[in-house]
């Protein structure tokens, strides 16, 4: 069955990174969300959810400036330097910031072909972005997964290295907690939603950019995956 128009749901989130004044914030930015959309609980064993009847785009505007101010306040209790995006990897530090999100990790390596890079940088901070959702079926490398593809507003707000050609998407994590947001295996559609844990990988076969989800705030179906090969 297809669904489309506005369907919400907020996710449990990581918030160990946070202390003091960043976690009282955080959690005025959710209680906002809650009491600008009206939300009911459901709960299992696992997990609590929150279905956002009505996330309006008022309300999304209003979820933005909140966020936005969030990753200020991280930002400011951090020491590190802010980078213009794109940005230059081999220059920038754990604790330094670009795109408004906090640089955790950073690993060098050497590709397959043997370019010595920056291979993986590790991201904190919430991005509230809006795009094309894939729900892919059974893939060869990566069985059933989601893919999520910023519009061309959103692309700026996620971290990219200055020499990085490649088209931008990623992976969504929890694939079994996420799914039922995105209709049946096939489907692609449009999505409104918030991320966090964003994970740049520089290896370009058999892996992939990837994000939590902390927040889907709006799907529509679009329609099947397969009929954009036809």
């Amino acid at each position: 069955m297809h669904t489309s128009g506005t369907v919400g749901t907020l996710y449990d989130i990581d918030t160990s990174f946070l202390k003091g004044v960043q976690m009282k914030r955080f959690y005025v930015v959710l209680l906002l969300l809650v009491l600008l959309t009206g939300c009911s609980n459901k709960s299992n064993d696992n997990e609590t959810i929150m279905d956002i009847e009505d996330a309006t785009d008022d309300n999304i505007v209003r979820l933005e400036e909140d966020i936005d101010e969030l990753n200020s306040i991280l930002s400011d209790d951090y020491i590190g330097i802010e980078h213009n995006n794109p940005f230059d990897m081999y220059n920038i530090k754990v604790l330094d910031s670009v795109a408004d999100v906090i640089l955790v990790d950073k690993y060098e390596g050497v590709l397959s072909n043997g370019e010595h890079v920056v291979k993986e940088m590790s991201f904190k901070g919430a991005i509230l972005a809006s795009g094309t959702y894939y729900h892919y079926d059974e893939d060869e490398f990566f069985g059933k997964h989601i893919e999520f593809q910023p519009d061309d507003d959103s692309a700026s707000l996620f971290p990219k290295a200055n020499d990085d050609q490649r088209t931008l998407w990623m992976f969504l994590y929890d694939y079994e907690q996420i799914v039922d947001d995105f209709g049946e295996p096939g489907d692609y559609g449009e999505v409104t939603l918030v991320l966090d844990n964003y994970f740049i990988t520089r290896e370009a076969t058999e892996t992939g950019n990837s994000a939590s989800v902390i927040a889907i705030l709006k799907t529509e179906y679009i329609g099947k995956i397969n009929d954009l090969y036809e």
